[in-house]
């Protein structure tokens, strides 16, 4: 059986726009090509918040940029 290493999560936090996705892309791709280490986006709650604010966003505002 091989050992399995949990290692702390990374957390990136910040305003839209501001390149969180793209940092996280690269940490996991320097993880896994430079460090053989697997590494995964996992996200609180900003997925589910975005997915189910979108429509009432839309309404108000009429502006779906931010929820995309």
């Amino acid at each position: 059986m091989s050992k399995t290493t949990i290692f702390p999560p990374i957390g990136i936090a910040g305003a839209a726009l501001v390149g969180k996705d793209t940092l996280c892309s690269a940490i996991i791709y320097q993880f896994n090509c430079n460090f053989n280490l697997k590494a995964k986006r996992c996200s609180i709650a900003g997925d589910t918040i975005r997915k189910d604010l979108k429509e009432m966003i839309f309404n108000k505002i009429n502006c779906d940029q931010i929820c995309q």
